[in-house]
């Protein structure tokens, strides 16, 4: 298997298990390196995996796997990143095994303390992942002390950071900067897109959710089937489409636009109908998109967004919550005579833009 890796690959494997001077050994070196040091420091590399990851790795040493789909490849994913697997070239596909060394050392570890290992970084990082859903970017020290809360464990701020840093499933998608855990959409942008979006949040309270709630938007494609959500699917039915994966599909790109929508130079309804229309849905005629906008609009207000801290802007406000200007933040570009964008039915230039 580590014959197939290319030279960067071998060096963030040799990194993972602590192989000294990376950089200075030839391909040839870090094979042998890696090779030796996998079978007897892979207790590291196990406990950050999940639980199905354990499975799947205690059933290949318990016999080896013929793959026919590259889908079902993917299973097994996180455990080739380790180099813990060998795959074999068959007629029909390839052939999953786990090398001799590595089944002997396997024998050896405390299976048990590994597996309450796996539980509970697990736990962790459900927690971690649905608060980065939650508010796009958290202060360390409110991540810690909602933690402490919900699982009654001591958690302190450098254990949280040592644990975001060597956890793969986190660390792809986040970085530490300055005392907060942020998304990777806040800071990939440019270095000043983060510190603008934590200069607009920083004063703001945080959305305090359940410890089930933080279970359910660890998923990033959770979203709450409130009232609004179910009004627009019925409404993209009845107007548009009877595939529910394409309902799916649009209201997933509603929801996912609104939540993380932070930029004053773009209308976000146009983005979001932009994205409707890559999946098939047009918009006819004005009547039909004044009607569209008023059910994308409702949404849009019942979202939790990462602007809020979690919160939604009907819950901060009876209409669209002010954004604030000077950085990244989306805000909702409204003509004066199209409907106004909190939902009233009314003209923009007779309700929300009114002159008080």
């Amino acid at each position: 298997m580590l014959l197939d890796y290319n030279k960067k690959e071998l060096e963030e494997l040799a990194r993972l298990y602590c192989v000294k001077g990376v950089s200075k050994l030839k391909k040839a070196e870090l094979i042998d390196a890696l090779t030796e040091l996998i079978p007897t420091n892979m207790q590291n590399g196990l406990v950050m995996l999940d639980m199905k990851d354990l499975q799947l790795f205690e059933g290949l040493l318990a016999k080896d796997k013929e793959i026919n789909y590259s889908e079902e490849i993917l299973d097994y994913y996180n455990l080739m990143e380790l180099g813990l697997l060998n795959l074999l070239e068959v007629e029909n596909g390839v052939t999953l095994t786990v090398d001799a060394r590595i089944k002997e050392q396997y024998k050896k570890l405390d299976k048990t303390s590994i597996k309450e290992q796996v539980k509970a970084n697990s736990k962790l990082r459900t927690h971690i992942l649905g608060l980065l859903n939650l508010y796009g970017a958290a202060e360390i020290s409110w991540v810690c002390e909602l933690y402490r809360r919900y699982h009654n464990h001591s958690l302190s701020e450098k254990q949280l950071i040592d644990f975001i840093k060597k956890d793969r499933f986190v660390s792809e998608r986040s970085k530490v900067k300055y005392g907060y855990i942020a998304e990777e959409t806040i800071y990939s942008v440019d270095e000043k897109n983060f510190y603008d979006f934590i200069e607009l949040t920083k004063n703001k309270p945080y959305y305090v959710p359940t410890k089930e709630y933080i279970e359910h938007v660890s998923n990033e494609l959770y979203y709450d089937n409130t009232l609004q959500v179910q009004k627009l699917k019925s409404y993209i039915k009845k107007k548009f489409t009877q595939d529910e994966d394409v309902i799916e599909e649009a209201v997933l790109a509603v929801i996912m636009i609104a939540r993380v929508d932070c930029n004053t130079s773009s209308n976000t309804i146009t983005l979001m109908l932009e994205e409707w229309s890559g999946i098939g849905i047009e918009i006819k005629d004005l009547a039909e998109a004044n009607e569209t906008v008023k059910h994308i609009t409702a949404v849009m207000n019942t979202t939790r967004k990462w602007i809020n801290k979690g919160y939604t802007p009907q819950e901060l406000s009876p209409s669209i919550a002010p954004i604030g200007s000077g950085t990244k933040v989306r805000k909702l570009d409204v003509e004066r005579n199209a409907l106004c964008p909190c939902g009233s039915g009314k003209k923009y230039k007779k309700c929300c833009g009114k002159p008080q």
